[in-house]
């Protein structure tokens, strides 16, 4: 049955709306880097995301009954009340990130969507200034047309036809892939996370905490092609996504073959070669992959095993986002002893990881930095010829002091063995001492023993007198 809501417990619907209005903007407008310790999400954060955000509610009654259970939890107005505290103490500049950990902490859609907004105050003025200085949007899109290759358009359609027809819930998930941040039903690049590491980091958001990842990705088959450019334009990566998309999903291949997309698609930068595109291939495939066309620069090839440090962000790929995200990321990896950038130039290795598709709404979309890195010992085991005869002059002194310290060590020793003999003496008189207690309690213990029976002998013998007496009357 649908709920009304027109009752009473919704009136802080409009309020929470407000603040939300209140937060987008509040973000959108500052340049702090002020940080606070993210809190955990709140029961009423997360039916507020079920009741407007989470894209896998299909259910509108579903939506209502989280909305107003949201609205019911007592726990909303005590973090409000503790969010407006925190501002009017504080100040708006110190208090308002404070608010925003308060009301949306990490965990929630709602903290994701904020910061990709906070994210597109800077990143989309860069994008329209790289639009412009292209002449024609429309050459853009027509050059991208033309590097989309099917090679049998009707054996596509078929195909597509009959993955919809298989599994029609899946397709849907792959359509409302555009309002996810974590794509749904993708095969996607595995890794395991080493460790966090932590650092000061060049912050360029409220939310940023200044760490990132230690990740290992373990070797796998990919499918890469050259980029024209080394920037992060959208004709540069339009292309190489184009190249690879006719290779895997339109079956611009030898044998023909229309594979699934995976995701990330990843950039490599690197000093000593150019750069260049790559996905991983679908598992099914990668034993055996399909043959490249002869006139395409589509290869394949093995990617082995790499030791990163990774750090994400929202929103879109700028060269200037790029570039702020590369500084804050090598901060950190200075900061820590234990990194060390593996590289056989001057430059690190950079890898750009996206995993959204191109029409993925942009504060939704997910990506990370990662910069190729090497473990490396704390301590240094070698130590130069200098400091080892340093270290070797402060100990050698000269015979007589050597003579003498070892007479007093001989006096010691002497004295200490003469105090080991008094204290064994002293420790078998008191073993002699407690035997002697013992046994006299033992005697004590065995004559009270004969007392209590030869009383309990005589209560015995009266009882039975009594008891004979008792059968003669």
């Amino acid at each position: 049955m649908m709920m009304n809501l027109n009752t009473p417990s919704t009136k802080w619907y409009n309020p929470t709306l407000a603040i939300i209005l209140l937060t987008t903007t509040i973000l959108t407008t500052t340049n702090t880097n002020t940080h606070v310790n993210a809190l955990q999400a709140n029961s009423w954060q997360k039916r507020l995301d079920r009741a407007f955000l989470d894209v896998d509610v299909r259910n509108p009654e579903a939506r209502i009954r989280s909305l107003q259970r949201a609205i019911k939890d007592p726990n909303l107005i005590k973090d409000v009340s503790k969010a407006i505290d925190a501002v009017r103490t504080q100040g708006f500049g110190k208090g308002h990130p404070e608010l925003i950990e308060i009301l949306w902490p990490e965990g929630t859609i709602a903290r994701e969507d904020l910061e990709g907004i906070q994210a597109l105050t800077k990143q989309l003025p860069e994008r329209f200034k790289e639009l412009d200085s292209l002449g024609s949007v429309s050459e853009l899109f027509e050059d991208a047309g033309g590097r989309l290759k099917v090679k049998d358009p009707s054996a596509f359609v078929l195909a597509k036809l009959d993955q919809v027809r298989d599994d029609p819930k899946k397709a849907v998930k792959l359509v409302q892939n555009v309002l996810r941040s974590k794509p749904a039903e993708i095969e996607t690049l595995s890794y395991s996370v080493v460790r966090k590491i932590t650092g000061t980091g060049n912050e360029t958001s409220i939310f940023s905490d200044g760490t990132a990842e230690l990740r290992k990705y373990g070797a796998f088959q990919s499918v890469s092609c050259p980029l024209d450019s080394d920037d992060f334009s959208l004709k540069t990566m339009g292309a190489g996504l184009n190249e690879l998309s006719s290779y895997l999903l339109l079956g611009n291949n030898e044998e023909s073959t229309i594979m699934s997309m995976t995701t990330p698609f990843i950039i490599t930068k690197g000093a000593e070669y150019p750069s260049k595109m790559s996905l991983m291939l679908p598992k099914e495939f990668a034993d055996l992959p399909p043959a490249p066309e002869l006139s395409s620069e589509i290869e394949v090839e093995l990617c082995p095993d790499t030791v990163v440090a990774t750090t994400s962000f929202s929103g879109i790929c700028t060269d200037q986002e790029i570039e702020r995200q590369v500084v804050k990321l090598m901060d950190i990896i200075e900061n820590d002893d234990t990194l060390q950038i593996k590289s056989d130039s001057s430059e690190p290795e950079i890898m750009v990881m996206q995993y959204n598709a191109p029409g993925t709404v942009p504060w939704r979309r997910r990506n990370d930095i990662s910069i190729v890195v090497e473990e490396q010992l704390i301590k240094d085991e070698s130590v130069s010829t200098d400091a080892e005869v340093e270290a070797v002059d402060k100990i050698v002194v000269d015979s007589d002091t050597v003579q003498k310290v070892d007479t007093t060590v001989d006096e010691v020793s002497a004295a200490e063995k003469a105090d080991t003999v008094a204290d064994e003496i002293f420790a078998v008189e008191e073993v002699g001492a407690s035997v002697k207690e013992t046994v006299a309690t033992e005697e004590a213990g065995s004559s009270t023993n004969e007392v209590a029976a030869a009383e309990e002998a005589d209560t015995t013998a009266e009882k039975t007198d009594i008891d004979v007496d008792d059968s003669t009357l």
